[in-house]
């Protein structure tokens, strides 16, 4: 499950030439994992939520109403039904 600093034994364990992009739950989203993923080159894409405190805060900063929603899926599961959707905003920074 999680490895050295935090990360999965499938990200650790890929040949160089596979570590160009990295895609993990939530259970990953830590900065050890982002530092580490992050350190190696690859661009990554994390869930945020809040396991860990202050870590969506600049996001949440953002303006979200201004950037347009590219993709969006119901969700039919426990009980409940849920849209997600998927948002792109112009590189941070």
């Amino acid at each position: 499950m999680s490895g050295t600093h935090g990360t999965s034994r499938a990200a650790r364990s890929a040949p160089a030439s596979r570590r160009a992009s990295s895609s993990e739950d939530a259970l990953h989203t830590r900065r050890t994992t982002a530092n580490y993923v992050h350190g190696r080159g690859a661009a990554f894409a994390f869930p945020v939520k809040d396991n860990q405190f202050g870590l969506p805060d600049p996001l949440d900063a953002r303006p979200w109403h201004q950037v347009p929603v590219t993709h969006t899926a119901p969700d039919y599961g426990h009980g409940r039904i849920e849209t997600r959707t998927i948002q792109v905003p112009g590189r941070a920074g």
